[in-house]
């Protein structure tokens, strides 16, 4: 037994380990349940906004007609008579309408993209604690230089103040980037020369890079009318980083997903609370 723990320390560990199979099970399963999710809407959006594109543009051409057909309303456009010569009403619908389905689009991809990247960066996060979880030896270069007051130190053991830091320093980084956990997760379990088997992929920090601005610049600068490019692949791509950090974890740890895992309720600090 390490000298920083205590048997009632040891115990803790224990738990700790069933702890992060439970957690390790759960935000693998979630991540790939709503990261499918995501892309199966789009699909259905996909093939059923035509039909929806026919039925608005049929009801623009009747609001446009109607408005040509109220003198005090039809004084809305330039020139109300030419608005009903041939089929000038109908180009108006029709341009309409296609605008209406291109700004929905735009919406569905900003909002798709927003939604992936949150599943994303919480099972991210979940993989972390998983490690902390596991073992508190592969964060001891992370915590080694952060100083920790009297009162954290008094009434605790080396072991408790050990795992109050971890839990500090995780708490900390659950506000950061994808790439900065992403990066954790590579330096607490140095892969090696091991590499995951997930097909038709390569691991690029250059990519999440371009896809967290991405979704920074949708969110907080409101940019998403253009849509984004390649979002189909982009979750695709979120999808598939998920299951090569889940076998980073695996090779590591040994942890098994549990695909009968419950995987409603809050990831973040109830659990926290359950250790």
């Amino acid at each position: 037994m390490c000298e920083m723990e205590s048997f009632e320390d040891t115990m803790e560990a224990a738990a700790r380990m069933l702890e992060a199979s439970r957690v390790f099970s759960r935000g693998s399963v979630r991540a790939l349940d709503l990261l499918g999710s995501i892309s199966n809407v789009r699909e259905t959006i996909g093939k059923t906004m035509p039909f929806g594109q026919t039925a608005l543009e049929l009801e623009n051409i009747e609001t446009v007609l109607a408005i040509l057909g109220d003198r005090k309303l039809s004084k809305i456009f330039k020139d109300p008579r030419a608005m009903m010569q041939g089929d000038k009403y109908r180009e108006f619908a029709k341009d309409i309408t296609k605008k209406a389905i291109a700004s929905a689009g735009s919406l569905v991809s900003a909002a798709s993209l927003v939604f992936a990247h949150a599943v994303f960066d919480a099972t991210l996060f979940d993989y972390c604690r998983v490690t902390a979880l596991c073992s508190w030896r592969d964060w001891l270069d992370v915590v080694k230089d952060r100083k920790v007051s009297v009162a954290e130190i008094e009434g605790a053991t080396k072991f408790r103040t050990l795992l109050n830091s971890i839990d500090k320093c995780l708490e900390q980084l659950e506000k950061e980037s994808v790439l900065k956990k992403a990066d954790m997760l590579h330096r607490i379990i140095k892969p090696g020369n091991y590499r995951p088997t997930v097909r038709e992929y390569e691991y690029s920090r250059e990519k999440l890079d371009s896809i967290d601005r991405a979704r920074h610049e949708g969110v907080h600068r409101l940019q998403f009318r253009q849509g984004f490019a390649e979002i189909d692949a982009t979750i695709d791509y979120l999808r598939r980083t998920v299951v090569y950090f889940m076998q980073l974890v695996h090779f590591r740890y040994g942890l098994k997903v549990d695909p009968n895992v419950n995987t409603s309720g809050d990831s973040g600090s109830a659990d926290r609370g359950e250790k």
